[in-house]
């Protein structure tokens, strides 16, 4: 009785964990260009407020959005995501994102799941034989 909650509570935790999973490089690059876009918009939004500017706060607030695409993109290339920590480090973070927009994630399946890609290389697309 107790290893069927405890399997159920283990499922429940696999399918809302943020960080579990694979992500294909052109959705990291949009989740990049959203990090940029948060980290400008707290910016301006400090400025206007408080008539200063706080780079620390849009820069960890951009750097924590990034963070979970990161593990995900990392997984994608068969890595470990404690590399993703490397991005709360300044210009580390801008370096170690082009780095992760180049390499092909592994075909198939891996440690970390399911090849995101799959689901396109199983169904053709329409008008193409």
């Amino acid at each position: 009785m107790f290893n069927y909650y405890y399997y159920k509570a283990c499922y429940k935790w696999e399918s809302i964990n943020p960080i579990k999973g694979r992500m294909t490089r052109f959705i990291y690059f949009w989740y990049g260009i959203g990090s940029t876009a948060i980290f400008v918009l707290s910016l301006l939004i400090n400025y206007m407020l408080f008539q200063k500017t706080s780079f620390l706060l849009a820069y960890l607030l951009s750097s924590v959005f990034l963070f979970y695409a990161t593990v995900k993109r990392l997984q994608d290339i068969n890595q470990s995501g404690l590399k993703a920590f490397l991005m709360f480090i300044p210009l580390v973070k801008q370096l170690f994102f082009l780095y992760l927009l180049f390499p092909r994630g592994t075909d198939g399946d891996n440690a970390y799941g399911a090849d995101p890609l799959s689901y396109l290389k199983s169904k053709p697309m329409r008008g193409l034989k």
